[in-house]
C-alpha cells in the first residue's frame, strides 16, 4: 500500500510541474515569442556575417580562407581580360570588381581581383583570337565565379556568364568548344573533389566536340598530320 501511495504522490508532483509550466507559458506568451524571434534574428545575423553579404572584397587578400576551402561562389563585374604565361602554359585570366550580395559596389582599379579560368590551356596559335573572344564575351558584364583555389596570380575557378536567366555559359567550356584551347589536366591533379571532377568532365566533353568537328587547333593539327604523312610518303618514294 505504501508503494502505491508513493507512486500516486510522484505522479501528482510531475503533473503539478506540468501544470505550473503550462500556466507560465500561457501567462508569458508574448515575451516568449519575442525571445524566440530575438534568438532567430541573432542566428540569422551570424549567418549573414559569416557569408559577408554586405562586404565588398577589395583584392585577393580580402577573400576569406573558408570561401576558398569550401569553394564558395562570388559575383563580379569584369573590368578587363588577358592571357598570360603560367608554368609554361598560356592561360586566360579576367579581373573583376567584386559585387556583394547586398549593397552597392565601387569600381576602382586598385580593388580588382584577378581570376584564372581553371582547367584551360590556350594554343599559342589561337591565343590572340582567344583574348579577343574573352574581351567580347566578358568585359563590362557580370560573372559568377566558383572558387577552386588561389595563388599569387589570383583566384582559380570556374567563370560563368548568365544565359537565359541562368549562370550556365561557362567561359572555359566556350574556349574549348571553339578550338582555342585544350584541357589543362594539371589543374585537377591536386584536388579530386566531386565539384572539380564534374567541371573537368564538362571541359573534356567540349574538347571532344572540337576534336570531332575539327575546329580550331584540331583542324590545324589534322592539316599538319596530313602534311607530315605526305612528306613521309615522298621521302619513301625518293629512296625506293
Amino acid at each position: 500500500m505504501t508503494v502505491k501511495g508513493d507512486g500516486k504522490s510522484e505522479k501528482g508532483s510531475i503533473s503539478g510541474y506540468f501544470d505550473r509550466f503550462s500556466r507560465f507559458v500561457d501567462d508569458n506568451k508574448r515575451p516568449i515569442v519575442y525571445a524566440l524571434y530575438g534568438v532567430s534574428a541573432v542566428g540569422g545575423l551570424l549567418v549573414l556575417r559569416s557569408l559577408r553579404v554586405f562586404k565588398q572584397f577589395k583584392g585577393l587578400k580580402d577573400i576569406p580562407e573558408e570561401f576558398i576551402e569550401n569553394k564558395h561562389h562570388i559575383f563580379g563585374y569584369v573590368e578587363r581580360s588577358e592571357i598570360l604565361a603560367k608554368n609554361d602554359n598560356i592561360v586566360p585570366r579576367i579581373s573583376i570588381t567584386h559585387i556583394p550580395i547586398y549593397g552597392k559596389f565601387r569600381r576602382n582599379e586598385s580593388d580588382e581581383i584577378p581570376v584564372m579560368i581553371s582547367g584551360v590551356r590556350l594554343h599559342p596559335g589561337f591565343s590572340l583570337l582567344a583574348r579577343q573572344t574573352l574581351k567580347e564575351m566578358t568585359e563590362n558584364k557580370k560573372v559568377k565565379v566558383t572558387i577552386f583555389g588561389a595563388s599569387h596570380d589570383g583566384l582559380e575557378g570556374r567563370v560563368c556568364l548568365k544565359r537565359f536567366g541562368l549562370w550556365s555559359q561557362c567561359l572555359g567550356e566556350a574556349l574549348l568548344q571553339q578550338g582555342f584551347a585544350e584541357v589543362l589536366k594539371n589543374d585537377f591533379v591536386k584536388n579530386e573533389s566531386k565539384l572539380l571532377l564534374k567541371y573537368r568532365g564538362k571541359l573534356e566533353t567540349k574538347e571532344a566536340f572540337a576534336k570531332r568537328k575539327k575546329i580550331g587547333l584540331w583542324k590545324v593539327e589534322l592539316a599538319e598530320d596530313r602534311k607530315s604523312f605526305v612528306q613521309n610518303v615522298i621521302k619513301y618514294l625518293k629512296f625506293k
